[in-house]
């Protein structure tokens, strides 16, 4: 099981991206801010020990990492393409809840992501964790954002929902459902049910098929599109879910809650 670190998390992150300017020792009323933030850390140091599971934060934390499918790729070079999928946290305040930009690459063109988007964890109506997937109109422009603050900060100024149009929200039906497996530790997670968050492809429509497994070092993916129709598979891996593992991680730059949000 992980621990809670919590220490200077939503600060720090404020700061490496750029939304504060003046050192907070400048100014009594700022202090005053450090005293409740360095309090309510100390109650949740005290209060969460062990990071509980099904939880926004807790999925968050072991979602917000870099992840790399080398080893499988030189197994079998043929079969798997060296791709690295990475999910930079952003801020709380971002899209009020647990948010992350999203970069695919192959990594023989690792400034020309291949998916490049925005997803937030939430929970529906039946209290399950969902993902839901956002558009970002011009996203080319943040390439590499994932690894560059000054862009990223860049991104969440532009991109902003209360500001801009640039920030879309894709349909429910293709939100991705996560399902906490106790006996095995781990999260299960699928596209909704209903054959509904439908994609084209060439010539063809279809729907997607999404599948993921997702521990704290290790993450399976599977994405799939099949017939609306027959349900054959149309595009998407024929050999089996790609499966990586961690290259880098920025758990400790998820945010916290508010502290009336049971997270």
């Amino acid at each position: 099981m992980a621990f809670v670190n919590v220490a200077n998390t939503r600060i720090n992150r404020l700061d490496s991206l750029g939304y504060r300017h003046r050192s907070w020792s400048h100014a009594f009323p700022q202090r005053r801010a450090w005293s409740r933030a360095s309090t309510r850390r100390a109650q949740c140091e005290a209060s969460l020990v062990a990071l509980k599971p099904y939880t926004s934060y807790h999925l968050a934390r072991w979602l917000a990492k870099e992840w790399d499918n080398y080893d499988q790729h030189l197994a079998n070079p043929p079969f798997w393409a060296h791709i690295r999928v990475s999910y930079r946290p952003l801020p709380w305040e971002f899209l009020e809840g647990h948010a992350f930009y999203v970069e695919s690459i192959y990594t023989y063109a690792p400034k020309l992501p291949y998916r490049a988007t925005i997803i937030k964890i939430t929970r529906n109506s039946d209290g399950a964790l969902e993902t839901e997937s956002y558009k970002v109109e011009g996203v080319e422009q943040f390439y590499t954002a994932a690894f560059d603050r000054s862009k990223l900060a860049e991104l969440v100024r532009q991109a902003h929902p209360r500001h801009t149009n640039r920030c879309v929200k894709l349909p429910e039906a293709c939100n991705a459902v996560f399902e906490w497996v106790e006996a095995e530790q781990l999260y299960r997670c699928k596209t909704r049910p209903g054959c509904k968050c439908m994609v084209r492809r060439g010539d063809r429509d279809s729907y997607l098929d999404a599948q993921m497994t997702l521990s704290e070092s290790r993450c399976t993916a599977l994405d799939i599109g099949r017939c609306p129709q027959t349900h054959e598979q149309l595009w998407g891996a024929v050999a089996g879910p790609f499966d990586f593992v961690v290259r880098k991680s920025w758990s400790d730059e998820v945010p916290l809650p508010p502290a009336a949000m049971d997270w």
